[in-house]
């Protein structure tokens, strides 16, 4: 799900990861074929039995600083930390509403800077129990 109005936002501490360039949130349904030989007709009838979540955030690195109380920034995500993150909609700057949430493990978080060019920084994570629609 993309757009150039979401964004990912910690609802509890309400704050958004600053610098955010896109954020992706990727959602797997996982069927399975209800077809046997007992079946007439020659129609697959495929069953939900699960499904499985998960984000990436690409962000500029403006700063290293820790824990800023008003954005999150990539050095507040650390690979195996649990976190509770939102998909907003936001108008500039400004919250609106939330679209989902979730719990989601940071599976990991990788910078890159080419010569002399923006410091970058991929921020992943995986889906931890239920995906709640708002």
């Amino acid at each position: 799900m993309k757009g150039q109005r979401l964004r990912i936002y910690e609802e509890g501490n309400e704050r958004r990861v600053q610098g955010e360039t896109s954020c992706e949130l990727h959602i797997s349904i996982e069927t399975e074929s209800e077809v046997n030989k007992d079946n007439a007709d020659e129609w697959d009838y495929p069953a939900f039995m699960g499904y499985s979540f998960d984000t990436t955030i690409e962000v500029q690195v403006s700063s290293f600083a820790k824990e800023d109380e008003m954005v999150m920034r990539a050095t507040d995500f650390n690979a195996g930390s649990q976190d509770t993150l939102h998909l907003a909609l936001f108008s500039g700057k400004t919250y609106q509403s939330s679209i989902c949430h979730g719990n989601l493990i940071c599976t990991s978080v990788s910078y890159k800077a080419d010569n002399k060019k923006t410091i970058t920084a991929t921020i992943k994570h995986e889906g931890n129990g239920e995906l709640a629609f708002d």
